[in-house]
């Protein structure tokens, strides 16, 4: 699910309701007029006060409490936070037993801020609208993206220019992909919308839990079948187009 974002502060009081979509968003569409390209800058800067990160990957912190674990372990620190520096924050917010693994050069704020699950990480694109009255509009879209590392496509809303490569671009970065479920007797194939790289599993779970509970096996043709047909079980990733029929225990 998309949350859109247009040219305007998000304001004192706008910050609990921007969180509140961001719980449930999947991505941020920036719609910025092409004469107002400076609110980027600004909305980006209000989301980063409220926590929200656009296009920041989740930092590569793990932390794995366990009872067998005698307080704090750090087994492995590529950061260059001191142990004693990442046992201090971990503990303070209420882990005393835990195996940790920190696989990147971090800061002490991103750990805080991942601790604490504070952080809210989003993909965001931009849509650049009204490019029908600026004809330097490819310069301008290459510059905010190079600037801000994030997707520009130019747009007309009035004009409809480029609507379709918007809209690919939304499928593209909501990191789903398009599946066809087949039923053994039927030759129609009904679309369903999943998450990248969901397996047979997630697709029957999504449909019904009696389904995959009553789930004996699946039939798999396309992208990710090594053949038409191929028989797999439920931990069988998925793959945008492939055609899946299931097949429940008698």
């Amino acid at each position: 699910m998309p949350g859109i974002i247009e040219n305007a502060h998000l304001g004192a009081g706008g910050g609990r309701s921007v969180i509140a979509a961001m719980r449930v968003a999947d991505l941020i569409i920036f719609v910025i007029d092409i004469d107002k390209t400076v609110h980027l800058q600004m909305l980006l800067d209000e989301l980063k006060a409220l926590n929200v990160l656009i296009n920041k990957p989740k930092p590569k912190i793990f932390i794995n409490e366990s009872s067998n674990a005698i307080g704090l372990l750090v087994e492995s620190n590529r950061s260059k936070l001191s142990e004693r520096e990442i046992q201090m924050v971990i503990s303070e917010f209420g882990t005393y037993n835990a195996r940790i693994r920190i696989d990147e050069n971090i800061t002490i704020e991103e750990l805080i801020g991942f601790v604490s699950s504070k952080n809210h990480y989003m993909r965001g694109i931009v849509a650049l609208n009204k490019i029908d009255l600026n004809s330097d509009y490819e310069k301008v879209a290459g510059t905010l993206s190079s600037k801000y590392n994030i997707e520009v496509l130019p747009i007309s809303a009035t004009q409809n220019i480029n609507i379709d490569k918007l809209k690919t671009a939304i499928y593209r970065n909501l990191n789903i992909m398009t599946i066809y479920l087949k039923p053994k007797d039927e030759d129609i194939a009904k679309p369903l919308i999943l998450k990248a790289q969901s397996t047979v599993g997630e697709a029957a779970a999504k449909l019904h839990t009696e389904i995959l509970d009553n789930l004996k096996c699946a039939y798999i043709s396309g992208p990710s079948a090594k053949f038409n047909r191929q028989r797999v079980g439920t931990e069988h990733v998925l793959k945008e187009g492939d055609t899946i029929t299931f097949i429940k225990n008698r």
